[in-house]
C-alpha cells in the first residue's frame, strides 16, 4: 500500500510540474498510452535513478545517516521496523554455511541455506555489491563445496566485488 501510495503521489507532483508544458507535447498515443503519460513516467524512473546513484555515493552517506536520525524521531515505529528487518536478515545468516558451487570449471560463491534429505540442498547465490539481492536455487550436494570461512566475512568482501576475499 506505501509503495502505491508512493507512486500516485509522484504522478501527482510531476503531473503538477509538466501541466505549464502540456501544449508542447502531441496529443497520439502509443499502445494506448498517451505521450504525456509516458513522459510522466519516463521522468518519474529517471527521477528514481538519479536518486539512487546520488544515495550511494560516499559523500552522500552522512546526510542519509542524519535523515536516518530523523526519520527515528518523526516516525515512532521506524526504528522498531528497521531493527526487526535488520536482526531477522541476521538471525538467517547465522545458520547458512558458506560454500562453492561446481559451474562448468568455474567456481561460484554462495551460501548454503538448508541441507534437503533427497541429496540435494537450497542454495543462495548473492548479487554486487548488495548481498540481500540474490537467487534461490535446488543444487545437488555433488557440486558442492564448503568453505571454512565465515559468512560475515564473505559478505563483506561481496560489498567490495570480491575484493579481500581468501578461501582455502
Amino acid at each position: 500500500m506505501v509503495i502505491i501510495f508512493v507512486i500516485e503521489k509522484a504522478i501527482e507532483i510531476t503531473s503538477v510540474i509538466i501541466t505549464p508544458f502540456k501544449h508542447l507535447f502531441p496529443t497520439q498515443k502509443v499502445f494506448g498510452i498517451g505521450i504525456i503519460s509516458l513522459f510522466i513516467f519516463s521522468l518519474i524512473l529517471f527521477i528514481c535513478y538519479l536518486v539512487g546513484a546520488i544515495a550511494t555515493h560516499k559523500k552522500v552517506e552522512p546526510i542519509l545517516n542524519t535523515l536516518d536520525e530523523v526519520l527515528s524521531t518523526m516516525i515512532p515505529t521506524y526504528h522498531i521496523i528497521k531493527t526487526k528487518a535488520n536482526d531477522t536478515a541476521i538471525n538467517n545468516e547465522e545458520n547458512w554455511k558458506s560454500i562453492l558451487v561446481a559451474d562448468n570449471n568455474d567456481w561460484i560463491i554462495a551460501f548454503e541455506i538448508d541441507e534437503q534429505s533427497n541429496n540435494h540442498s537450497i542454495v543462495y547465490f548473492p548479487s554486487l555489491p548488495d548481498s540481500k539481492i540474490g537467487k534461490i536455487k535446488i543444487i545437488e550436494k555433488s557440486k558442492i563445496k564448503h568453505l571454512n570461512v565465515p559468512v560475515k566475512s564473505i559478505l563483506n568482501s561481496l560489498k567490495k566485488y570480491g575484493k579481500g576475499l581468501e578461501i582455502d
